[in-house]
C-alpha cells in the first residue's frame, strides 16, 4: 500500500481540488514530479491541494482484465462491457468482486475503505481536520 501525496498549491483557493490516480500497478510516488509541477501551476491559476491517491487496484493488467471478462462472458459483449464496468465501480465505490462458473476469483472483493472514493473522503476528512485553514 503506497502511501498519498498532497500538495499544497502556492496560491490556495478552495473552489476545486485535482485527484491524481496513478493507472493499475501505479502509485504516487511514481508521478511526484507531475504532481508537483500541477501544484506549481497554482501560481497562474489559483486552485486547491493536488492528491496523488493511492487505492486497491486490481492485481492483473486492463488487458489481463479484458481477457477475463471476454472469456467468462464469450457469448455476449453486453455482459463483457458490464463485467468491465462492474470492476470499474469496484475500484471506485467497493464491491464483492467477481467469480467465474468455477468459483475462481476474476478480482478480489475490494473494501469501501480502500476504493476510490472511500479513501478520497478519509483523506479530505484528515486534511479538513489538520490544516490551518480548515
Amino acid at each position: 500500500d503506497a502511501p498519498h501525496i498532497v500538495h499544497p498549491p502556492a496560491l490556495m483557493s478552495h473552489s476545486r481540488i485535482r485527484v491524481f490516480l496513478p493507472g493499475t500497478g501505479g502509485q504516487p510516488l511514481d508521478y511526484s514530479c507531475l504532481l508537483r509541477s500541477m501544484a506549481d501551476a497554482a501560481a497562474v491559476v489559483p486552485a486547491g491541494p493536488v492528491i496523488g491517491l493511492s487505492y486497491a487496484w486490481l492485481p492483473v493488467s486492463d488487458a489481463g482484465r479484458n481477457q477475463l471478462c471476454s472469456a467468462r462472458y464469450a457469448n455476449s459483449s453486453a455482459a463483457t462491457a458490464a463485467c468491465l464496468v462492474a470492476q470499474h465501480e469496484d475500484g471506485l465505490f467497493g464491491g464483492p468482486g467477481l467469480s467465474s462458473e468455477d468459483g475462481t476469483p476474476l478480482w478480489p472483493a475490494t473494501l469501501s475503505s480502500d476504493a476510490v472514493a472511500g479513501r478520497l473522503l478519509a483523506l479530505l476528512r484528515h486534511l479538513a481536520s489538520t490544516s490551518p485553514a480548515g
